[in-house]
């Protein structure tokens, strides 16, 4: 016990703050052990200055690993100002977009995991001892509860305009603006085709026929045929970070790990190669979080233990092998993209080919109602099964794979109708 504890100590009992006579000594503990030294003078600590120490301890170093995690956020962001500098161009989605930024992505990552692992225990310190949360500093908790409280006012908001519970609506019409703009991407990337020119053959098709943008758009569809300039990867990852039910949001890659890669490349001479491989996690990360979502794709910690890692030069070697030159596919695809972002060297700077095949649902599969825009809708609508193997890496993408080229290479009319299911029975 230190002379300055002992000194405050002293000072609660002279003022009547603290009597140990009226505390059980569960309450307190004894030090008698230190005081035999100093005479045997027996005293007590109660045991709120002892979790009151400690919460100050666990502050101070959450403090000190906010700081170091804000300093190597400044560098990161000093490196894209640089870039941004150089190349006159820069995008919050394209990055690490050179080697100093992806560099100075790891070690925010790395400052962050070592953030989160105090934050977590102050903050479960915290909420054990009753204290109130609210002025503490900025952190990795508060960072991802502010995203999602920002997501829950937008579910507010169109709860409260639409006077009933926000869902997902299925078939949304291609006139409104935002629906049409991404339409129009989705067949740019599928074509191969500039987004003007998806434009300019939707605006002559509506004079020409009389027709709405919307009619223009699945007759556009109907009628495309898939580019055969580069190849098309079909790619899924599983990632270890923190849960959704921990955090609140998804984490898109910042703060992220992949823990699994599955892939078929389809050449445009029907080549295809395929790959799948589990990869391990950071060590910090998997102290906080193990491998994430283990109860959806059922990879363990031991499962991952020694193996490379997504950073290791011949991983960051080989995926980008992989994808030179091609076009990602992906359902959902903005998650693969914005990992491969932060997860692979020089990606960024490269590849802005990605085909959603979410959006090939949501335009161009009439959905029943009840029915969504989910891999498991479109795996089920075509007449897959979505299998209890469901949500590892590869298995995802052959199932993806199979559903994409179900809807590309059968009656796309049919699928735009609601048609499908009569469809599926007689072919």
């Amino acid at each position: 016990m230190t002379a300055a504890q002992i000194a405050q100590q002293n000072n609660r009992r002279t003022s009547g703050q603290y009597d140990f006579k009226h505390h059980s000594e569960a309450s307190d503990l004894s030090l008698s052990s230190q005081d035999a030294a100093s005479g045997g003078v027996e005293s007590y600590v109660h045991r709120v200055d002892i979790e009151r120490d400690e919460f100050h301890q666990l502050h101070d170093a959450n403090s000190a690993n906010i700081e170091a995690f804000v300093a190597a956020e400044r560098r990161f962001w000093d490196a894209y100002n640089e870039n941004k500098r150089r190349t006159g161009r820069g995008s919050y989605r394209a990055f690490p977009a050179d080697d100093a930024m992806y560099q100075a992505h790891l070690r925010r990552k790395e400052a962050f995991y070592q953030m989160s692992l105090t934050d977590v225990a102050h903050a479960k310190h915290a909420e054990d001892h009753g204290y109130d949360r609210s002025a503490m500093a900025l952190n990795s908790y508060t960072h991802y509860q502010r995203e999602a409280e920002n997501f829950q006012r937008w579910k507010d908001q169109q709860n409260k305009a639409r006077g009933a519970e926000y869902v997902h609506m299925p078939n949304p019409t291609m006139n409104d603006d935002y629906h049409y703009n991404k339409a129009k991407r989705f067949l740019a990337t599928f074509t191969g085709r500039h987004p003007k020119e998806v434009d300019r053959r939707a605006e002559a098709l509506m004079h020409e026929r009389g027709i709405d943008r919307h009619q223009a758009m699945q007759e556009l569809w109907a009628t495309a045929n898939i580019r055969d300039d580069k190849p098309l990867v079909f790619i899924d990852f599983e990632t270890a970070c923190r849960t959704t039910d921990d955090i609140g949001t998804v984490d898109t890659g910042q703060y992220s790990d992949i823990i699994e890669v599955g892939y078929e490349k389809v050449h445009p001479d029907g080549r295809v190669d395929s790959g799948s491989f589990l990869l391990d996690a950071d060590e910090k990360l998997k102290a906080l979080a193990g491998t994430g979502a283990q109860d959806v794709h059922n990879i363990t910690p031991e499962m991952i233990e020694g193996k490379p890692k997504f950073s290791d030069s011949e991983i960051q070697q080989h995926m980008m092998e992989v994808m030179e030159g091609s076009v990602l596919v992906a359902h959902q695809a903005n998650f693969e993209h914005t990992q491969l972002s932060y997860s692979l060297n020089g990606y960024a700077s490269k590849w802005r080919d990605t085909l959603d095949t979410k959006d090939t649902m949501t335009y161009f599969v009439h959905t029943p109602a009840g029915s969504g825009n989910r891999m498991q809708d479109m795996v089920q609508l075509t007449g897959g099964a979505y299998g209890n193997d469901a949500h590892r890496a590869l298995v995802d993408v052959q199932m993806m794979r199979q559903a994409f080229g179900q809807v590309v290479n059968g009656d796309r009319r049919a699928y735009m109708s609601g048609d499908h299911g009569n469809f599926l029975r007689s072919s």
